[in-house]
């Protein structure tokens, strides 16, 4: 008896040990199972914190330009409910501000830039002249779209310009297009990206057939070059032009 007795107590030992390895083991998978899933939510948060930071950078952008959705009603410190919450707000409504913006050349068939942004020699008197715009040379007729979504100002004879038309991109942006030879929308009119407007021409101020193309905030005229590569970020960059210098279209 004795002899079982003490045989009893090994097993009975054995059996503890082998469930003690059991929940040690069983706690080492647990562990290094929350130490993966917090390396994950680490990662995750990491890459919502980039992606916010380029989110704000880009919507201050918008904001400038004058394009940007409402926020949603709510703040907070950073966490993911409230990061989470703010992206999913801008998911929805952001898309549709972000059409607004005139992106990408207004020509889509070939053409060439003749004359950039800021000081240039007037073409037609020979002196340093501010230039409001890009002039990019098409033959007459060749289709011009719009640049982004909007609405239409107005399509008229204007000192300089010729024949111009003037969509607005919300409150603050508008583009201008000169020295139209036709105009296919009109005043009132919305219009989406990439819509036919409008048609070369050689009118007004012009040695030759070419879009006069121009980006405004707030009647202040912006570098459209930016605009044209599909990078508004770098309009802020590029600056205005110098304030005190004649305005002259062509």
């Amino acid at each position: 008896m004795a002899l079982v007795a003490g045989l009893g107590a090994v097993g009975l030992g054995l059996g503890w040990q082998l469930r003690d390895r059991a929940m040690a083991a069983n706690l080492r998978q647990r562990e290094a199972s929350l130490r993966e899933q917090r390396r994950q939510v680490d990662e995750q948060l990491r890459t919502l914190q980039a992606f916010r930071s380029e989110y704000l950078q880009f919507r201050g952008t918008l904001q400038r330009l004058g394009t940007a959705p409402p926020r949603p009603g709510r703040g907070g410190p950073l966490a993911f409910g409230p990061l989470t919450q703010e992206l999913a707000h801008w998911n929805r409504h952001g898309r549709s501000s972000l059409r607004t913006i005139p992106l990408g050349p207004p020509i889509i068939e070939p053409y060439s830039l003749s004359s950039g942004f800021g000081y240039r020699a007037d073409p037609f008197w020979g002196v340093g002249a501010r230039h409001d715009g890009l002039d990019l040379t098409a033959p007459i007729g060749t289709p011009i779209v719009a640049a982004g979504d909007g609405r239409v100002v107005g399509c008229s004879v204007e000192d300089g310009y010729g024949l111009m038309l003037e969509i607005a991109h919300g409150p603050k942006l508008r583009t201008r297009y000169g020295h139209l030879d036709s105009c296919r929308v009109s005043a009132g009119q919305a219009v989406r990206r990439g819509q036919l407007i409008a048609t070369v021409g050689n009118s007004g101020r012009s040695t030759g057939p070419h879009l006069h193309y121009e980006v405004r905030l707030l009647d202040e005229p912006l570098d459209p070059s930016p605009f044209l590569r599909g990078n508004p970020l770098a309009a802020g960059r590029d600056g205005h032009p110098p304030a005190a210098a004649e305005r002259l279209p062509g």
